[in-house]
């Protein structure tokens, strides 16, 4: 009987013991390439050896691409890598506007179909039925009511968040403050879903998911169609104003549109 015992107990251990290096060897693995980055006394991360990740292509092989514009590949305790824009041309310097800004939705272009800058809207002409607003409209409307899930928007420059609550007529609202040829100006996203407005002070890169839309016809868009309301101030002035009543003081705004043409 104790010959039996002591063949068990030796019989466990080695058991043990192999699992124990499968155990090393596997989590050996998984880190070899996040182990292969450390930082550098300024902070920067800097390879060791030959990692196995280098770039965002081999990133997103491994890992999840984020939501932005550029697309951005995060290695665990490691770097991020972003995604390089080719430019027109091979020229390495060259910058349009568009490569400036990051569309604040997708397909934002295509689905401004109703509302548009400087439109002078009354409640008999508008396109929108019941319409409960009137005056020269001071942004675009993108409209996604078609679309059931949820509606990302993302911030169209490096910017900091100046204003983020609900008022009257939005339901959620944010302000971002940032900069286009030495001018700070303003952008403000209308009819967010208020559960993902993002603190005061909060910075954004160019591309981050900042919020989601409100649903339809909900109190999370006072009462509105899904759709984003999106101005620009020609000024970093926070004004949530969506129509103002005289054409002259639509000088204060800009038409989004000259951003991405």
């Amino acid at each position: 009987m104790l010959f039996f015992r002591s063949r068990n107990k030796k019989f466990l251990f080695v058991v043990f013991g192999i699992l124990l290096l499968i155990g090393v060897g596997t989590i050996f693995l998984f880190r070899s390439s996040e182990d292969s980055w450390i930082k550098d006394q300024n902070g920067d991360w800097v390879m060791q050896g030959n990692p196995e990740i280098k770039d965002f292509d081999s990133c997103a092989k491994k890992y999840p691409v984020m939501e932005t514009y550029p697309e951005k590949c995060a290695v665990p305790n490691g770097p991020t890598f972003t995604r390089e824009i080719s430019t027109e041309n091979g020229d390495e310097n060259a910058q349009t506007i568009e490569n400036v800004f990051s569309y604040p939705t997708a397909e934002f272009k295509e689905r401004i179909t109703k509302k548009t800058f400087g439109q002078f809207i009354t409640r008999e002409n508008s396109p929108v039925q019941p319409e409960r607003f009137s005056g020269y409209h001071t942004a675009v409307d993108v409209e996604y009511s078609d679309v059931e899930g949820d509606v990302p928007v993302y911030a169209l420059a490096d910017s900091i968040v100046v204003l983020s609550r609900t008022a009257t007529g939005y339901g959620g609202v944010i302000v971002l403050d940032f900069e286009f040829e030495g001018k700070r100006r303003t952008a403000i996203y209308g009819h967010i879903k208020p559960s993902t407005l993002p603190a005061v002070n909060t910075r954004f890169n160019k591309g981050d998911r900042i919020a989601l839309l409100g649903d339809g016809y909900s109190s999370e868009t006072d009462g509105e169609r899904k759709h984003l309301h999106f101005g620009i101030r020609s000024d970093n002035q926070v004004n949530i104003l969506g129509y103002v009543q005289n054409e002259s003081e639509l000088s204060g705004w800009q038409n989004p549109l000259e951003l991405f043409d």
